[in-house]
């Protein structure tokens, strides 16, 4: 019957799978209701008990010193008086020493089959408890009762199987003080040792399970808090990925619109352009030459004609994400390197691999896109005579080169340093590359067409001069 029964309970969190060895413990402010009211409640049986034993003791000495008042005036009862205000003093103070090393967490060691490194503590407190037990048992038999205090300390002080070390020497002792160890075979003894037995047996379920339940029911709260706190744990991550999701989706609508305006840029662009030069030249020649302008009206309306054509079948492949492959990306560039050639009086020379291995849907488009701007900037800016378009494999990649012998794009547009991007840190010997010209958007989208299906890209001079420009595309055969 003492305090040390019912423990104090363990009210912090421990790490748990959801929350990580990071998680700190909780605090007062932060531990759930329930549990505080677990620990008050705890708390009051704690008291109630400690205020038990203290009555005990107190009701032992009246008993030894009512019976013997005599020695009261004696060194005994002196004797007597001092060991029973060290043995109330050890009670609570040696208690206290005990748990001061690691609090709470006492009762959670309890519960596991070791020893912690404080145990002799435990072994220090419930050993001088003992010791002033059966130091007052000896000067009075009427203190033997207060074994059963030390045997009630034995619950608190050493997990199983370690604590029998505690409970054996005990019980033997309240066996042998009590007198129910037989002495003999008489039915009087047996049935006197049976009781003493039933009693022992009755004082240790009173005495450990409420410990036990109490125990348990902590147990219990702490998962259900656990839970509580993964629960909190999902709801924050499915937050966080929804907002990635977010995020996800419109970086996704970004990369749509740029490959929107790509689209746009490659076909009704190129188109535009053209039929904007066409009209410029049939508006020059209507006061001079109407029957070659009439021609350059008609050849506008070939293109407007050809322009809505690519435009419809541009919209037809964004619905379906990439353009169809019915026709070999080296016929296709051919056909549309023998057209602008014929409108800008070109000779065009081939280099056609015809094994060339099949392309995905995002590799075809990608590479047709960049022949098409390719050979629409050398129609527009060249002033070329001469181009050669050559669609080749190269060991592991595939090689797409469009040169001519015009003006060159380092005349007009020298390379330039790379923009730092957020984020994204330039370095200090990164290469000098050529940009699209302010208003123009061609050269950057071919680099970005390129990156997307991780190829490279390069437009320099055709020969190491400043005349001809070499546009080369290359992408590796392992990403087909």
């Amino acid at each position: 019957m003492d305090k040390a029964v019912i423990p104090a309970p363990d009210t912090h969190q421990q790490p748990s799978a959801a929350g990580g060895a990071g998680r700190k413990e909780q605090t007062e402010h932060e531990t759930p209701r329930n549990i505080l009211r677990l620990r008050r409640f705890a708390r009051g049986i704690g008291l109630f008990w400690q205020g038990i034993t203290y009555v005990f003791l107190l009701i032992c000495a009246f008993a030894a010193f009512a019976s013997q008042p005599v020695v009261l005036s004696q060194p005994r009862g002196w004797l007597m008086l001092a060991l029973c205000v060290a043995m109330g003093a050890w009670y609570f103070f040696g208690f206290n020493w005990m748990l001061r090393p690691v609090g709470e967490k006492h009762w959670r060691d309890l519960t596991e089959p070791r020893l912690s490194p404080n145990a002799w503590r435990g072994f220090v407190f419930w050993a001088v408890t003992f010791a002033l037990t059966l130091a007052l048992t000896a000067l009075d038999h009427t203190f033997a009762w207060l074994i059963w205090i030390v045997y009630g300390v034995s619950f608190s002080v050493w997990p199983l199987p370690y604590g029998l070390a505690l409970f054996i020497p005990t019980a033997a002792t309240i066996f042998y003080t009590q007198g129910w160890l037989p002495t003999n075979v008489s039915p009087n003894t047996l049935f006197q040792f049976v009781v003493g037995v039933a009693v022992f047996c009755i004082y240790t379920a009173t005495a450990y399970l409420p410990f036990v339940l109490l125990r348990g029911r902590f147990e219990r709260e702490r998962i259900f808090n656990d839970l509580e706190a993964s629960h909190r744990e999902l709801a924050e991550a499915h937050r966080q990925l929804e907002e990635s999701s977010m995020r996800d989706r419109e970086l996704a609508r970004l990369r749509e619109r740029g490959r929107i305006a790509r689209e746009m840029h490659d076909t009704l662009g190129h188109s535009l352009a053209l039929i904007a030069v066409k009209l410029d030249a049939a508006q020059r020649l209507r006061g001079i030459d109407a029957p070659r302008a009439d021609a350059e009206i008609a050849a506008t309306q070939t293109i407007a004609r050809s322009a809505l054509s690519d435009l419809r079948a541009t919209l037809a492949d964004l619905k379906t994400a990439h353009p169809q492959q019915e026709v070999p990306l080296g016929e296709t560039l051919a056909r549309a390197a023998r057209e602008a050639g014929a409108r800008a009086g070109w000779q065009v020379t081939y280099d056609i691999s015809p094994d060339l291995p099949e392309l995905n849907d995002q590799t075809y488009a990608a590479l047709l896109r960049v022949g098409q701007e390719a050979i629409a900037n050398s129609e527009r800016h060249a002033h070329a005579r001469n181009v050669r378009l050559a669609l080749t494999r190269v060991g592991c990649e595939i090689v797409l080169q469009l040169q001519d012998d015009g003006v060159g794009v380092l005349t007009t547009n020298p390379p330039q340093r790379t923009p730092a991007r957020v984020g994204v840190p330039t370095e200090a010997d990164a290469p000098d590359i050529v940009h699209s010209p302010a208003g123009h958007y061609g050269i950057t989208v071919m680099r970005e067409r390129m990156e997307e299906i991780g190829g490279r890209f390069t437009i320099g001079s055709a020969s190491g001069a400043a005349h001809g420009t070499l546009v080369e595309a290359r992408v590796s055969v392992a990403g087909l």
